[in-house]
């Protein structure tokens, strides 16, 4: 294994867990698998054998029923504008979107010509689908 640090996972914690993970699973392509039993509902999504992305619920406050990870000065967890995935081709994920019924915006990375598509999805960060240059 390599000493070089690699992202390993990213929490979102969602009242309604549905959309957000018909959107994981069915446009961009993560798999639900095992998870541990946390004393909180929650899922995990996997790409290949590593979880990416951690669902949680939120409980009535608005809270996690435990609390999951340290807090700033001001009791926030901190904010994550967006998460971004490397996916098949452009042409692809345009028609998940569409058949799903997702709002998308395009755009093309300046000097690669990689394809972003920008998705707001409920209650989480924008998700950024990237693909490779048409």
């Amino acid at each position: 294994m390599s000493s070089l640090p690699r992202l390993d996972h990213v929490l979102l914690v969602v009242r309604d867990a549905q959309p957000t993970l018909s959107f994981l699973t069915k446009v961009v392509g993560l798999r639900i698998g095992p998870r541990p039993p946390f004393r909180f509902p929650g899922w995990w999504l996997y790409s290949g054998e590593q979880a990416v992305v951690h669902v949680a619920l939120r409980d009535n406050s608005g809270e996690l029923a435990e609390q999951v990870g340290a807090r700033n000065d001001s009791g926030h967890a901190g904010l994550i504008d967006h998460i971004a995935f490397r996916v098949a081709e452009a042409q692809t994920i345009r028609q998940r979107l569409d058949d799903e019924g997702w709002l998308f915006h395009e755009a093309d990375v300046p000097a690669t010509g990689e394809r972003q598509f920008f998705i707001a999805v409920p209650e989480g960060p924008t998700v950024e689908l990237v693909t490779a240059a048409r």
